[in-house]
């Protein structure tokens, strides 16, 4: 019984030694792009560098750089290769906005072990949308036997470009001005009922005209007396023209029959 658990233990223990060697063994070179993620508006620059990343164990001497990206979402306004180091020399460096190509051979000398930049790309955010740059089928990391040890041929980076949208100016709905009421800078006068003001203005219209019967009236009464005393102030004046009238009559008279009177004495 023991002799079987034991057993049974070191069947464990081998198939979890070969789980933890197994990634190692299986490992190999990759390309990167750092950074991989982010949100981008439209004329945005995304600068992003490109690394090549040995498998354990593994010693790379040459990569051919083949990177695909949607020419309609970005554009690379510029690819610069690094160089120094162990980089050796690039060769047939190219892009294409047209069909969204980057295409780049290195070589190395010593062959390389660790993570490496190989080159410093500039995208510019055109439209919105999401922005895959992926790693094309034709990509190679060799090592020295000329073994292609690339093992991702997938996308290496996301970018996410949105259209930045123009903030429009809130409308405010059109209102018509509102008149103030009359009575909006005047003393509040209490309120009367349509019916006594018409009244009022009717009682304020007679007594205008009562007004001015009134005063012509007056005026007729004024001129009357005026007449009146004017007549009297003349009527004596009158009388006493009469009165010398009568007088010179009956002088007159007395002295025709005088005249009369001496010529029947002569005859």
């Amino acid at each position: 019984m023991k002799k079987k658990i034991q057993k049974t233990l070191n069947v464990m223990a081998g198939l979890l030694a070969v789980a933890v060697l197994l990634p190692a063994l299986t490992s190999a070179a990759t390309f990167t792009l750092s950074p991989s993620l982010g949100n981008y508006k439209k004329d945005d620059v995304i600068t992003t560098s490109l690394y090549v990343n040995p498998g354990a164990g593994e010693t790379i001497t040459a990569i051919k750089i083949s990177l695909s990206f949607p020419a309609d979402k970005l554009e690379v306004s510029s690819y610069t290769p690094t160089t120094g180091g162990s980089i050796l020399a690039h060769v047939g460096t190219s892009h294409d906005n047209t069909v969204g190509t980057i295409v780049d051979n290195v070589a190395f000398n010593p062959g390389i072990t660790a993570p490496t930049k190989v080159a410093t790309i500039v995208f510019k955010a055109k439209t919105d949308g999401v922005a895959p740059v992926s790693v094309s089928s034709d990509a190679k990391a060799l090592d020295s036997a000329s073994a292609d040890k690339l093992a991702s041929k997938s996308a290496i980076a996301t970018f996410t470009v949105e259209t930045q949208q123009e903030t429009q100016p809130e409308v405010q709905p059109q209102t018509q001005p509102q008149t103030p009421p009359a009575t909006q800078n005047k003393p509040k006068q209490a309120t009367q009922p349509k019916a006594q003001l018409e009244s009022e203005g009717d009682t304020q219209a007679t007594t205008s005209t009562t007004t001015e019967e009134t005063a012509t009236t007056s005026t007729t009464t004024e001129s009357t007396t005026t007449d009146e005393a004017q007549d009297q102030t003349a009527s004596p004046a009158g009388l006493l023209n009469n009165k010398w009238a009568l007088m010179f009559a009956i002088i007159a008279i007395l002295l025709l029959v005088l005249f009369v009177a001496k010529r029947r004495k002569e005859n």
